[in-house]
């Protein structure tokens, strides 16, 4: 049984949407985040760019709500959201890269603080 069904609502069924994902509770209870990635996003005119959308809960809710789709930085080549990390109590997110500015891949954080503030 599913308590819910996480979507992307701007994405095509070859993005890999779910191929990566990272849940976060907090300690206090009082939010939960999930970062779900999809490393064959075609961003703007580049194919499998990559993506990840962030969602938060509030406590007491059951819903899920879409925080931010976070992009990869400009420079990087590809697959961004092929891996999803949290580093908890820095409130970051590791997104990886398997196919970036090396070749060999690379690593990126975002800041869920300024996710909650962008929403």
């Amino acid at each position: 049984m599913y308590d819910t069904n996480l979507t992307d609502n701007d994405g095509a069924a070859a993005d890999s949407f779910g191929v990566s994902v990272s849940l976060h509770y907090s300690v206090t209870g009082d939010t939960a985040w999930a970062f779900v990635g999809a490393p064959y996003d075609d961003v703007g005119a580049s194919t499998d760019r990559g993506s990840v959308t962030a969602f938060r809960k509030a406590a007491g809710s059951t819903a899920w709500v879409r925080m931010a789709k976070i992009l990869p930085p400009a420079g990087a080549v590809g697959r961004f959201g092929s891996s999803i990390a949290q580093v908890m109590p820095c409130r970051r997110v590791v997104i990886g890269s398997s196919r970036a500015l090396s070749g060999a891949g690379d690593n990126y954080t975002a800041s869920l603080t300024a996710l909650s503030e962008s929403a």
